[in-house]
């Protein structure tokens, strides 16, 4: 019998990215009209260049597939304001 451990809650960051044009795309619109608006890409917090995590020491970051748990908001939230 196999198991998923945390080793393997992860996707591979080419299919993560593939996943962005979309948003991408209503990113450019938005910034073409308003370009003083900054954006943070979180990836930088969840990809290491190869995968994308879903859970770091044993923290679940995400509670499905396009939302952070109350854990993954709080990294980004520590990154943006140093908390």
């Amino acid at each position: 019998m196999s198991t998923l451990g945390p080793e393997r809650c992860r996707i591979d960051q080419v299919e993560f990215e593939q996943r962005a044009p979309p948003y991408e795309f209503l990113l450019d619109d938005v910034l073409s009209g308003f370009p003083e608006v900054q954006v943070f890409d979180p990836k930088t917090l969840f990809c290491d260049g190869k995968f994308c995590w879903v859970i770091r020491n044993g923290v679940p970051l995400y509670w499905n597939s396009d939302h952070l748990t109350l854990e993954g908001a709080d990294m980004v939230i520590e990154h943006l304001f140093g908390n």
